[in-house]
């Protein structure tokens, strides 16, 4: 007995070794050499994943595709008869336009073929290659390069993030634009200078072209930037306004558009049904509303007959309607509290934690449906346990003192970007894949933590 024991601790002893070993080899390796690696190996597999799964051949995503459509066809930034209760081509703001002309730059180049989708997948497959760089910067500059190593092979081998890259959505661009946001934020510690300011603010820009929800997180990094320069108030005053300068001078073209066609400032007519889609009678906190997707809920007596404006929105222009959707939602929370906060504690657990309907859902726009249903379950099982370790983290920093303003600036980042989900409605996968890292980032402190012990 006693000899097995002492095997037992020589083994734990020598992986524990190994370990270490491992540890101190990738904290002293080149770090440029280490992007080169991932990078191209990020770009192999993503982009093998597009060709394996042929993704193209069955790659339209209809909010972009009835757009980008009809601006390759001469009419326009356009919604077509049908598209969210249009009944002929019109101008439209349903969408931001960032994604959406790079969609029909696809459709420009490639026409209504299969090539015109693997254009699109094969380029997220670039963008994320370069958001792996991003990653591992940020982890590095906040925890350590074991951490970064870590957080990069999650990025690298994570299915989702594969998955995603090939769907005609914005989910991997938004990714990037998150972490460029975060990054450029973070390089502020280095010191104030205009270069700087103005590299934020184009990426601020478009960054809130393509994900409007962006705005949220300028709050925060300006707090950011304040705490950072507190010795020299009159100088972070001159950075934020730079910064704000010029993603205004990128983002006005798109509301100076928007103004003209609706007679008020609008960004995107999509917000206010959106917050009612998680604010109302029959919200329950999922995506699975008995009015979704929207010819559902369009056709459907009970909920005709709950919501009488329903009946009206076709002859509505979309501001208004989105107005009206918003007044609605509104009504709603007004006068039903209790159940508005429940359905926010409810929207942050779908949210950050599970979501049941996406884990038993079917869906007829999936090519392979047990693929589908393998990865939505992976993806459930392995953020429940990346949470966890993301509030481990947290604690271990906080008992340690180590929850400085550059880690928090991360973690305020994300609760910021993930309120506008959860006080609207959680919708998709896609909204929260962006935040994806951030929360890995944290949760391989954890883990790293744990291998020094």
């Amino acid at each position: 007995m006693l000899k097995q024991e002492n095997l037992q601790q020589l083994y734990h002893q020598r992986v524990l070794e190994l370990i270490s070993r491992f540890r101190n080899k990738i904290m002293i390796l080149n770090e440029r050499k280490l992007l080169f690696y991932l990078f191209f190996a990020v770009l192999i597999l993503r982009s093998l994943y597009v060709f394996l799964t042929k993704s193209h051949l069955n790659g339209a995503y209809e909010d972009y595709e009835v757009i980008a459509n009809n601006i390759v066809a001469g009419n326009g930034y356009s919604a077509s008869p049908g598209y969210y209760w249009h009944n002929r081509v019109e101008p439209t703001a349903m969408m931001a336009p960032f994604y959406t002309y790079y969609y029909a730059l696809a459709k420009y180049l490639f026409g209504a073929t299969p090539n015109s989708y693997l254009f699109i997948h094969l380029g997220q497959a670039l963008v994320s290659a370069l958001s792996l760089v991003l990653v591992l910067k940020i982890s590095k500059e906040i925890f350590d390069q074991f951490t970064a190593f870590l957080t990069s092979l999650l990025f690298l081998l994570l299915p989702i993030y594969s998955h995603y890259i090939a769907q005609s959505n914005e989910a991997t661009i938004s990714l990037f634009f998150y972490l460029l946001f975060v990054y450029l934020s973070l390089s502020f510690a280095d010191g104030h200078s205009w270069r700087k300011a103005i590299i934020l603010g184009v990426a601020t820009g478009f960054g809130i072209l393509n994900t409007p929800v962006l705005f949220a997180a300028l709050p925060v990094s300006f707090l950011y930037l304040v705490l950072l320069g507190k010795n020299d108030h009159l100088q972070t005053l001159k950075t934020i306004f730079l910064i704000m300068f010029i993603g205004a001078i990128i983002v006005s073209p798109w509301m100076v558009r928007n103004y003209l066609i609706f007679n008020k400032v609008v960004f995107k007519n999509s917000a206010g049904v959106t917050f009612w889609y998680g604010n109302n009678k029959f919200a329950n906190g999922t995506e699975s509303y008995p009015f979704t997707p929207i010819e559902y809920f369009y056709n459907d007596p009970e909920i005709r007959k709950a919501y009488p404006f329903v009946n009206q929105i076709e002859s509505l222009n979309e501001a208004e309607r989105d107005e009206l959707f918003q007044a609605e939602a509104i009504a709603f929370i007004k006068n039903n509290p209790a159940k508005a906060v429940v359905l926010v504690f409810k929207k942050a657990f779908f949210f950050w934690i599970l979501d049941p309907y996406k884990v038993t859902s079917t869906s007829p726009k999936w090519q392979d449906q047990s693929v589908r249903e393998v990865l939505i379950k992976l993806y459930f099982l392995t953020n429940i346990l990346f949470v966890l370790l993301l509030l481990i983290s947290i604690f271990l920093l906080y008992r340690s003192r180590g929850l400085d303003i550059h880690r928090m600036f991360v973690l305020l980042f994300c609760l910021s970007i993930s309120s506008v989900y959860i006080m609207s409605a959680v919708g998709m996968i896609r909204f929260k894949l962006p935040l994806e890292p951030f929360v890995q980032m944290f949760s391989m402190y954890t883990l790293s933590f744990l291998l020094r012990r």
